[in-house]
């Protein structure tokens, strides 16, 4: 009876050192084997490769009562660490978008923890190779749904993550498109002799389902794409510039490569892009993977678009 109790113990000790190896290093090397390769050519200047991270959502202070929220925030954070130094050092991006809900209870947080969600934030997206950051706020960070919007929190967004309303690299433009608030750069905003630059407006919630914001927008900027996220799905919506003969392709593990052209007669067409990003690792850490399924949610898929502008 002894030797068969000492048996279990050591195969449920083995069972669990195994899923703690599983998730903590081998599914990263796994996972990596379903992404698609994207390389630019080091002799081809209009290769740009951007990552965009959308939801991260991380853990705030209020939704487990302490002890127990400084071991969950710690083990999400070390988590989402993780992740995002494996995709970026998978794909070398040269702009990181950040697409909103980048705090979990920014809307409702003290000065003080908004503050610390910040600190936080900057150590677990961190990286060691020269790249451009866009960071824009969620409904999460702010407020916006299903609450007021906090003008109080947008300040302070805007002090925390300094940044002009367009940021310019190479020959693409990044404008932030504000559909919680209602607001997107207007023509001061614009960088002169820049006009003809690719144009991307990023979002948190979706910009063309809001038509006559969206009419405003594309009247204003005139973007060749919108980037988008918040509903937690990952989609490419195209349509005519008029907002009409909306059309939805879901991507999904069917469907994993999305590839659009933006040549020069692409870019005559009467048609708009919208792609709808998820960050599937947000809020998973090792604790959850071990009590739900061991490494089953213990991935991150990039939603990178390999851009490849006129020059």
């Amino acid at each position: 009876m002894y030797l068969r109790r000492s048996t279990t113990v050591k195969y449920v000790i083995a069972a669990f050192i195994g899923a703690v190896v599983y998730c903590e290093w081998f599914i990263y090397i796994i996972q990596q084997q379903y992404w698609t390769e994207l390389e630019c050519n080091e002799h081809d200047t209009t290769c740009k490769k951007i990552l965009f991270i959308a939801d991260p959502q991380i853990q705030g202070d209020e939704a487990v009562p302490p002890p127990l929220s400084y071991l969950i925030n710690w083990d999400s954070d070390r988590y989402l660490r993780s992740t995002f130094k494996v995709v970026v050092d998978y794909l070398k991006p040269n702009v990181l978008v950040y697409l909103g809900d980048l705090m979990d209870e920014g809307s409702i947080a003290t000065m003080p923890q908004f503050h610390g969600y910040a600190k936080r934030l900057a150590s677990i997206f961190e990286w060691d190779f020269p790249a451009v950051q866009v960071w824009i706020p969620g409904d999460n960070d702010i407020g916006g749904e299903n609450e007021p919007v906090r003008h109080n929190k947008i300040e302070e967004f805007e002090k925390v993550f300094k940044q002009p309303s367009i940021i310019v690299y190479s020959n693409i433009s990044f404008y932030k498109v504000n559909a919680i608030t209602y607001t997107f750069p207007q023509k001061a905003d614009e960088v002169p002799g820049l006009e003809n630059n690719f144009k991307i407006a990023v979002s948190h919630y979706p910009v063309t389902e809001k038509y006559m914001f969206a009419y405003q927008v594309m009247k204003a900027i005139n973007p060749d794409i919108f980037f988008c996220a918040h509903d937690h799905e990952s989609k490419y919506v195209k349509q005519k510039k008029n907002l009409s003969q909306r059309k939805t392709t879901w991507l999904n593990g069917l469907r994993p490569v999305l590839n659009i052209s933006f040549d020069e007669e692409s870019l005559k067409q009467p048609t708009k892009h919208e792609i709808h990003c998820i960050l599937v690792a947000n809020q998973v850490s090792l604790l959850d993977s071990l009590f739900i399924y061991a490494g089953h949610t213990a991935f991150i898929l990039p939603s990178v678009l390999c851009c490849q502008t006129l020059p």
